[in-house]
Formats: structure tokens, sequence, C-alpha cells
């Protein structure tokens, strides 16, 4: 195997969690790793940017529900139900993008 496919494969085997690189090669895959854009590149999740978003659709959930449980008291019964399914589903996104900060590999997502 020549050099070039041995860095692939510990590139590879590295990024499958098995770490069985030199010292020198592991310099090597760091920089590869920044040149690919790589999450483990990136010192800090976007906290700030994602409490935001995830506050704002947690609020524009509720007040999507809120609005299907007034459309449900005037007799529309589906569209009610229709809004507040979705205020749910938009709220709970909001709160899953939150919970992304935990994985590095998001770290690199536009939102």
């Amino acid at each position: 195997m020549h050099r070039t496919g041995r860095s692939s494969l510990m590139l590879l085997l590295t990024l499958a969690g098995m770490t069985l690189a030199r010292p020198s090669e592991a310099a090597l895959m760091a920089a590869t790793a920044i040149d690919l854009g790589s999450a483990a590149a990136h010192s800090a999740p976007p906290l700030l940017r994602r409490f935001l978003v995830s506050l704002i659709s947690l609020l524009g959930g509720i007040a999507v529900s809120v609005q299907g449980w007034d459309a449900i008291a005037g007799q529309r019964r589906v569209r009610g139900l229709s809004l507040v399914l979705a205020g749910i589903i938009i709220a709970t996104g909001g709160l899953v993008l939150l919970g992304l900060n935990a994985h590095p590999p998001t770290w690199d997502w536009w939102l």
C-alpha cells in the first residue's frame, strides 16, 4: 500500500473510532480533518445561535398550538387539530436542535 492509501486508511479508522495511528500520522490526520472541514476541527458548538432558534421555535410552537385550541373551541376541529400537531412538531424540532449541541458532527450545520 503506498503512502496516500495508508493515510486514507488511518483517517477512516480514526473516523470510525479506532485510533491506530502513529504520532506522525496523527498530525497528518488532524491536518486532513481541518482541510475537510470536519467538526472535530471546531472548538465550540454554536450554543447561542441554536438557543435562539430553539427559543423562537418553542414560542412559535406554543402560539400555533394556542391558535389550534381556539379553532377546536370554535368547532373547526380538523383545522384545530392540525394546528395543535404543527405546534407540537415545531416546538419539538427546536428542542431537538438544542439537544444536538452534544454531537460534534452537527456543529458545522448552518442551523
